[in-house]
């Protein structure tokens, strides 16, 4: 039987009491023997809150992580979620999800963090390349597939002429 693990985004902050409830999200992956899975949620003004799952003793294919997430204020209700799962230390898979709380209407999730998906991340970071994938597929997309830290997921860094959210805006926020 799953586990449930909550993950408090910005849990400093009240829970948005005009939001929808929490969403249930179950994340597995196709790689077995993962050592740890790391879950990032973004919000798109760039706020960040961090989980990290030690998975040693569990097969997450068999046996997934289902995280608990609860909107709260300040992070807002649409948000990019990013599983990672790791091994002796090093990322053998991952995979970038969009959530939107309102129009999901408390769906349960499910993130499968996929080798054949990894494999066709150059960068590692995550994310396909823009136009890349299958078809109708709604994940978002990296906008530079040579750059690790340029992807949906990536903090805009001023100055240096790039996309380094892949928002479709060039040194947006400076």
């Amino acid at each position: 039987m799953a586990s449930c693990l909550t993950f408090l985004t910005l849990s400093a902050c009240a829970k948005d009491p005009t939001a929808p409830t929490e969403i249930y999200l179950s994340v597995a992956s196709t790689v077995r023997d993962i050592d740890k899975v790391v879950l990032s949620a973004r919000s798109r003004e760039g706020i960040v809150d961090v989980i990290e799952r030690e998975t040693r003793d569990r097969d997450i294919n068999i046996d997934p992580l289902i995280v608990r997430m609860i909107p709260s204020l300040g992070l807002g209700l649409e948000l990019i979620v990013r599983a990672e799962g790791y091994k002796n230390e090093g990322i053998v898979v991952s995979v970038g999800e969009e959530l939107d709380f309102e129009e999901n209407n408390r769906q349960d999730l499910e993130v499968v963090m996929n080798e054949s998906f990894f494999a066709d991340d150059l960068d590692r970071d995550g994310y396909r390349l823009c136009g890349t994938g299958p078809a109708n597929n709604d994940a978002p997309c990296d906008c530079d597939d040579n750059v690790a830290s340029i992807n949906p997921f990536g903090q805009e860094q001023c100055g240096n002429g790039a996309d380094d959210d892949c928002n479709g805006a060039f040194d947006d926020g400076c």
